[in-house]
C-alpha cells in the first residue's frame, strides 16, 4: 500500500512522477506514442492571491478534464509538479 500511495499524487488520485517511471519504463524500449507536457499558467498568482485550496481546486479541474479527453484506454495522464 505504501509503495502504491508513493506513486499517486494526494490532490487528484493520478499517478505522479514516480508512477510514470514505475509503470512506463518497462514500455520505453518499444515506445511508440506522442508525450505532451503542459504548465498550468497562473497557478502560483492562483496560490498567492486566493490561496491553495483554490490552487488544488484549479489542478484537480485540469486533471480530470484531461483525463476526461484521453481518446482510449492505453492513454495515461500523469502529474509530474
Amino acid at each position: 500500500m505504501l509503495e502504491q500511495d508513493f506513486a499517486v499524487d494526494s490532490a487528484t488520485n493520478l499517478p505522479n512522477m514516480f508512477g510514470l517511471i514505475e509503470t512506463e519504463t518497462k514500455k520505453i524500449a518499444s515506445f511508440e506514442g506522442t508525450a505532451v507536457l503542459f504548465d498550468l499558467v497562473g497557478l502560483c498568482r492562483v496560490n498567492e492571491e486566493l490561496g491553495i485550496s483554490i490552487g488544488d481546486h484549479c489542478i484537480l479541474a485540469a486533471a480530470r478534464s484531461l483525463e476526461d479527453s484521453l481518446p482510449d484506454s492505453h492513454s495515461r495522464c500523469y502529474r509530474l509538479g
